[in-house]
């Protein structure tokens, strides 16, 4: 019995102790190993998750986004330019669509729009700096850009100059060969009429236009002094056949207002019924004749009607 006692007493000292021994071993962070003078004991730090990035000199490191590598610092980003495209033909004095894709750039809020002769050469004209950047734009050339075997090309830049591109090379041409750069027909006759014959058609109140007109070189404007003098003509023409227009139109008025008249006076004499049809107006303006029109119908028997009061409305 003593015997039995004693080994269940060792048994429950046994099982008390060796799980605490094994739970002290297994505690995060602690190692249970013979001291050592040169052992160091405690947490280790851990390694970080990504390494950092090194380059090496006159390298650029690249730029991790959400999405990835995509770009690296520094680098410029190449402008699409959609039009004009290459090879194309545009005539001046019309608008030029200029089109570039801004999705590159699409955080820049304006962009600068240049003229040159090549790729990476001169800069002939600045369009427009300082223009937002939608991707379209307009812009109608002048007459002195159409040059024969000239090319062009539009470049588009950001303000800051880091982010550009060029369109395709094109060329401009004159919109009508048959006018000068003024807009106004060339003369063909070899013998143009002079400044004094064509001044004789000038009205005495006229005033000509090429008294006030001060030009320092004809050739440079695109147009000379005998254009001046054949337009003015024709103008003078033009205001003369107006004025005999409104003369005849005058006297057109008056003769049907006459006879206006003279049917007023004896309109009250008729009576109304079923007979020939007479069409005459109510207003004696001759602006109106078509507006208002009373349609009188006349009795055949009209001797022996009754004179009746004048007409003031159109019968019911």
């Amino acid at each position: 019995m003593r015997t039995l006692v004693m080994f269940y007493t060792i048994m429950i000292c046994i099982l008390w102790i060796v799980p605490k021994c094994h739970s002290d071993q297994l505690k995060t962070g602690t190692i249970k190993t013979a001291p050592s003078p040169t052992q160091i004991t405690g947490t280790p730090t851990p390694k970080p998750q990504t390494p950092p990035v090194k380059s090496a000199p006159g390298m650029t490191a690249p730029v991790p986004t959400k999405q990835g590598i995509t770009s690296s610092l520094g680098q410029k980003a190449v402008i699409a330019v959609r039009s004009p495209a290459q090879g194309t033909q545009h005539p001046v004095g019309k608008p030029l669509p200029i089109i570039w894709d801004r999705s590159t750039i699409s955080t820049v809020a304006s962009v600068n729009i240049l003229l040159m002769d090549r790729p990476g050469g001169t800069i002939q004209t600045a369009i427009k700096t300082g223009t937002p950047n939608t991707g379209t734009f307009y812009w109608t050339p002048s007459p002195q850009f159409a040059m024969p075997g000239k090319s062009w090309v539009v470049r588009i830049e950001t303000t800051d100059k880091k982010s550009q591109g060029h369109s395709g090379a094109f060329s401009f041409a004159k919109s009508d060969t048959g006018r000068t750069e003024s807009g106004l027909p060339q003369q063909h006759n070899q013998n143009p009429p002079t400044r004094p014959v064509a001044a004789q058609h000038l009205m005495q109140n006229d005033v000509s236009i090429w008294k006030d007109i001060k030009m320092e070189n004809d050739n440079l404007s695109g147009i000379n002094m005998n254009q001046i003098d054949i337009m003015q003509t024709q103008i003078n023409i033009l205001k003369r056949e107006l004025e005999n227009e409104k003369e005849a139109r005058i006297h057109l008025e008056k003769i049907i207002s006459e006879h206006i008249l003279r049917f007023e006076s004896h309109v009250h004499e008729y009576r109304f019924g079923l007979g020939r049809k007479i069409s005459m107006s109510s207003k004696r303006n001759w602006n109106n004749v078509s507006d208002d029109e009373l349609i009188i119908y006349v009795d055949p028997n009209m001797e022996h009607v009754q004179k009746e009061p004048p007409i003031t409305s159109i019968p019911k």
